[in-house]
């Protein structure tokens, strides 16, 4: 990444030789097997307690993908063969994704074990997430996919502030029972958390992640302006050190490569610049010795200044999210610029711009239309039934469903339909949307829960327990169901509209189990709903 932002093309010379021992080590220690997956040690901050015996470990395997492909571009440079690098990259990246990537589920797999029943462990840490998105190993429909995964499998620890509402701090992982480095809450792994966020194209999520941690650590904390390595809300250890190392690394990286989206490649002689800033803001402004640049919005304009000072005279590329439906033109320095859309992208419109190196750069951009196309759509979907997605203002071209969570798709201009088949829990599609000029993957996130669920209710009768049915299908459930628990057997005849919850159902306690009770609902002989609920 050095040499990506300096492009010292006598350094890298000087490296080669350094870099090429060491991928020739990395493979004969960790993919002693050769089947592109990479075992993993002292190679994360959660080193201390985690070890995987031979297994093969994404976040490791997908620090050698980026290594090997970084190694061919480098190889091409210094008049080396470059196709052992780019055969190793292609190899790693196919194992990656035929072995640890879940498709029914969206994310990568932590590890494989090596022995025994090799099995795959599918609960993942943050660090697999962001280093999967961060070494460059994921496709745009991957990424988004993993950071669903950090938005529905991660805990999320609400920051407890009697004037701050909606910030969060977030685990490294779900694991139990909690021990040193496995399941902290460490400022730094948040902020490369939030990096990934931004990487993958969700703005909005990574400026939240960044923006709690900075809260917590620096405002809220013991230490005014502190770097923390572990945080308040860590559950055993509490606030711990100040001005750590790590988050301090990190948290530059995600000020200057998430939020001001700045992404020298001095090697390719390209400067990109994609911010990641709300859009809410209506001005900005950021200076180191690299780059100066300054944001200012007006109405339906957006002005941009961009002065670099980079070792490298580098030609300009911006990446930029559509503010409106439509561009009545792009000036930079007074020149009118064509521009295209980005037609991978995933979650929201943007454009692409180029401009040839200057030492300095006035961008206008005067937006025109409407607003964003949108999608509409029923977030709760049940296996067996109907599922329909309807697109205002936008043509639809294709779908992609990478989870296999419909079957029958029909589509139309504005609509598309299946029947839905995937297995429970939270899944995506992917809708390409036109508008105007625009085009773009719009995400469809759903959850599948199964069509009725028993849901006990807080609070109930300390004589007994209370609690209802839920129809989580888009049809009225009328019909005649039998209640049974211990002693207890009821029949009755129960409607309940579609996503509603039925009225209260109440099992006296003396005709019940100390302890653990099964509740099963059943109608004509097939059980409809089944729990168990404890009985104190």
């Amino acid at each position: 990444r050095h040499f990506l932002w300096t492009g010292d093309t006598s350094f890298l010379r000087s490296c080669w030789p350094v870099l090429q021992r060491h991928l020739a080590w990395e493979r004969r220690n960790f993919d002693a097997d050769n089947n592109g997956l990479f075992d993993a040690y002292a190679c994360i901050w959660a080193s201390d307690a985690i070890e995987y015996s031979g297994g093969g470990v994404a976040y490791s395997t997908a620090y050698n993908y980026f290594e090997n492909k970084m190694a061919a571009r480098i190889a091409n440079i210094v008049g080396e063969n470059p196709l052992p690098y780019q055969e190793e990259a292609n190899k790693i990246k196919q194992a990656m994704d035929s072995i640890l990537w879940m498709s029914k589920k969206g994310w990568f797999a932590e590890y494989k074990d090596r022995l025994g029943l090799r099995l795959l462990h599918p609960d993942a840490g943050l660090w697999t997430v962001y280093h999967a998105i961060d070494e460059r190993s994921t496709d745009p429909f991957q990424s988004y996919q993993l950071l669903r995964y950090v938005d529905t499998h991660i805990p999320h620890i609400p920051i407890q502030c009697n004037s701050l509402k909606g910030y969060y701090m977030l685990p490294t992982t779900d694991w139990m029972p909690y021990t040193w480095s496995v399941n902290n809450v460490a400022m730094a792994e948040m902020a490369h958390t939030a990096l990934a966020f931004w990487e993958g194209g969700q703005n909005k999520t990574a400026y939240t992640i960044f923006k709690s941690l900075i809260l917590e650590s620096m405002y809220l904390g013991t230490s005014p302006g502190n770097f923390e390595q572990l945080s308040y809300y860590d559950r055993y250890r509490g606030e711990l050190y100040h001005d750590f190392a790590d988050p301090i690394g990190v948290c530059s990286r995600a000020l200057v490569e998430g939020l001001f989206g700045i992404h020298p490649d001095a090697l390719s002689d390209t400067l990109l610049i994609q911010p990641g800033w709300p859009s809410t803001w209506k001005y900005a402004s950021f200076s180191t010795p690299d780059i100066k640049m300054a944001y200012h919005q007006s109405g339906a304009e957006s002005n941009y200044t961009i002065i670099p000072s980079f070792p490298k005279k580098m030609n300009l590329q911006c990446r930029i999210i559509a503010a409106k439906s439509d561009i009545k033109n792009i000036r930079i320095n007074n020149e009118l610029v064509a521009w295209n859309a980005d037609t991978t992208a995933v979650g929201q419109p943007i454009i692409i711009f180029n401009a040839p190196y200057s030492d300095d750069y006035k961008i206008s951009i005067k937006w025109s239309g409407g607003g964003i196309a949108k999608a509409k759509y029923d977030n709760i979907a049940v296996a067996g039934y109907p599922f329909t997605v309807h697109i205002e203002h936008a043509q639809i071209l294709d779908i992609k469903d990478p989870q296999g969570t419909l079957s029958y798709i029909k589509q139309t201009e504005n609509n598309i339909r299946g029947k839905v088949n995937g297995e429970q829990g939270e899944h995506t599609l992917f809708i390409k949307v036109k508008q105007n000029k625009l085009s773009w993957w719009l995400p469809i996130n759903f959850v599948i829960p199964a069509a009725y669920e028993i849901r006990k209710i807080a609070n109930g009768d300390p004589n007994g327990i209370q609690f209802s049915i839920q129809n989580n299908t888009n049809q009225e459930f009328d019909h005649s169901v039998t209640i049974q628990s211990g002693n207890f057997s009821q029949t009755r005849t129960i409607i309940i509209p579609a996503h509603h919850h039925s009225s209260e159902v109440k099992i006296p306690a003396a005709q019940l189990f100390p302890g653990t009770n099964r509740i099963e609902i059943s109608t004509n002989g097939y059980i409809l709903a089944d729990t168990c609920i404890i009985n104190r």
